[in-house]
Formats: C-alpha cells, structure tokens, sequence
C-alpha cells in the first residue's frame, strides 16, 4: 500500500539511512578557540577561561561549552578563496557542513526551505587537544500538512565523535522545505527604529557552584538570564565560529538581498547560549543531558532576550535525578522568540557527582 504524500514518497523515505561523507575539524580544540566560544555566548565561568579552575574540576582540564563541537567544520582554505575569487556582491557563500553529500530528492528543487528546529544530547565536552569528527545520516524524512500545504521535513542526525570514537554530542537539525513554489511572501520591511536594550550584568570570572536535585520542585520557575542582540554581538558569533552567512554580518546583503532590515542574530547562537544558562542552572557536578528549541521570531538587532522557564517533571534514579524543564527565550515585546525544552541530570544531597563521561 502507497504512503506517498504530495512532498514525500515512498521512494524518497528509501532515501532514510543514508550517510554523509566522515568529515574531520582542521584543527585540535584549543584555548583560542574556547576562549572566542565563551566569549561570543557570554559564558563567564573560569572552567573555560582559566587552566587552573579547569583542572581542579571533575574534567581535570580546559574544556569547551557543549555546543562547541557542532562548529569545528570551519570551511577549507581552498573553499573560502574559491568562493571569494569568484563570488557576486549577491551571492550567498555560506552552507551547512553537514548535510553536503547526504541525498536531496529532486522533486524538491526550486523550493523554499529553512532550519526549523534542533534536538541535542551530550555525553562529554571537547577538552583542548581533541580532533572532532562528524558523522552524518539521514535519520528521518516525513510530511505534515501546514497553513499554506504540504512540508517536508528532512531530519539529519550527526554524531560527533573525538580522536578515540566516543560520543560527545548528538545533534538532530530539522530542516523543512514547503510545497509552494511560489515567491515566499515576505512581511513588510521597515527600517528599524534605533533601540538600546537593557544593559547586561558586569562580567566577572564565576565558578559553578553545587545544584542538587532536592532543591527543585515541579513548577517552580527557573532563574533568568537577559542577553542583548547588538552588532557587535551578532558579528562576535560568526568570527568565533566563521559561520559567515552573510544577513548575520553584511547589512548590505541582509537589506537588499534578503529583505531584512538589518542583520539579524543566529538560531545557532541562541543554542549556544542557550546551553551556557542551562549549565548555570546543572551546576559544577550536574550534566546538561538534552536540548532542544525551535525559533519562531527573526532576532533584531535591539532586542532583548530573557531565558527562563519553568520545571515540568522531577525523576528519581538510582545514581541521579533527572530534572525536565521547559526553556524559552522571551524578548522585550513578550513574545517568545524560541521556545525550547531540557533536561538536566543533578546529584542528590550529600551523594556523589552526576557521572562523567554521562551514561543515562
């Protein structure tokens, strides 16, 4: 019996398993590039910033914010001065690293897609001197009805491994192309109106203190956290990870070219950031097991976002407990920009340190 939809056919869910070419970083972890990381995301604890904090922790050295590895895949030399030898003042440069060489079925051709959503866990973080490698499939491709018709959504699932094969994140990234072939319709563009946003707290060097399981209860709201969208912030992001897609850093290409009315903060960043609040709230012997948003709003330079949320279910284990939680990013108008799930792994009371490398 047929399950073919209008986007997706049988013969294109033949496609789910496929792999993507085993793709290695340029270069090892280093400080530099932790240092850069923990700077673009506002993440103020001296575990990556200072040597010393570092390895009087449980990892015993200098490692990187979790979402870290999913940026070691930094364009080639040869890449980069192909593109700018030839490049027009319009053309796009940037791709995504990690669907290159997985199949993309032809009938989607000529049609409008974009990154929906991602869905992480992690298992270790990247200490300086390891070589990450990502390792690609196709993990899903499935059709749902939307307002304007059918969508396709093309899940891809990378493992990213250190020098010695073991795990140190997982990451889904939801992509989705639309049945309508027609222009995209785009919302009236205005110039924005100059906006300070809030300031930010002084930073100053931090260490992760103890959060335990009994200190939570469902429904109790989670500590906030305020960020600020600025250019300098949103240019930060693509030099620390040279993630260059061009409305993140050229206003010329985000006005003209993408109908934008400035350049706008990245989904990526807010994961980043996003992880850096969650770790606050783990502590120093707690594990940032699952993470997952959805952006909903474009990030305007002048904006302000506030993470919060709010815990939804508490679990007892054996060794740990396990604290659920919804996390959104809420900006200065009320809305919420990303909305976004967790799930965190905390010690009991007077018990041991959640478990590193974690095994759920």
């Amino acid at each position: 019996m047929s399950t073919d939809g209008k986007l997706v056919t049988n013969e294109i869910r033949a496609l789910i398993g496929a792999k993507g070419p085993v793709r290695s970083a340029s270069d090892e972890v280093s400080t530099s590039e932790i240092r850069r990381f923990a700077q673009a995301t506002f993440e103020d604890h001296r575990l990556f910033h200072d040597d010393a904090a570092a390895r009087a922790s449980r990892f015993g050295g200098r490692v990187a914010p979790g979402t870290f590895s999913l940026h070691v895949l930094r364009p080639n030399i040869p890449f980069v001065d192909d593109v700018l030898r030839t490049a027009d003042d319009d053309d796009e440069v940037y791709r995504v690293a990690v669907t290159e060489g997985l199949p993309l079925p032809e009938r989607w051709n000529g049609l409008y897609h974009f990154h929906a959503s991602d869905d992480m866990e992690f298992h270790r973080l990247a200490h300086v001197g390891d070589r990450i490698t990502a390792h690609p499939y196709l993990k899903d491709i499935y059709e749902k009805s939307g307002r304007n018709g059918a969508l396709a959504f093309y899940v891809v699932r990378t493992d990213w491994r250190n020098q010695r094969g073991e795990t140190v994140a997982s990451h889904d990234m939801n992509l989705v192309w639309m049945e309508n072939r027609g222009e995209r319709k785009r919302e009236a563009v205005n110039p924005l109106q100059r906006r300070q946003p809030p300031k930010m707290e002084a930073s100053r060097p931090l260490d992760l203190t103890r959060s335990n399981f009994e200190d939570w209860s469902e429904g109790q709201p989670l500590p906030t956290k305020l960020i600020r969208v600025i250019v300098p912030t949103v240019v930060r992001w693509a030099m620390a990870t040279e993630g260059m897609r061009r409305d993140h850093y050229d206003y010329e290409f985000a006005t003209k070219v993408g109908g934008l009315p400035h350049i706008i903060a990245s989904a990526m960043w807010t994961l980043g950031c996003r992880w850096s609040y969650l770790n606050a709230i783990a502590g120093a012997d707690g594990w940032v097991w699952k993470m997952s948003h959805s952006v909903r709003h474009r990030m305007n330079i002048g904006d302000s976002l506030t993470f919060g949320g709010t815990v939804t279910k508490l679990t007892r284990g054996e060794r740990f407990g396990l604290m659920e939680a919804e996390v959104n990013i809420t900006n200065q108008d009320d809305v919420i920009a990303v909305p976004g799930r967790a799930t965190i792994a905390l010690p009991y009371r007077g018990g041991a340190p959640v478990p590193y490398p974690f095994v759920p």
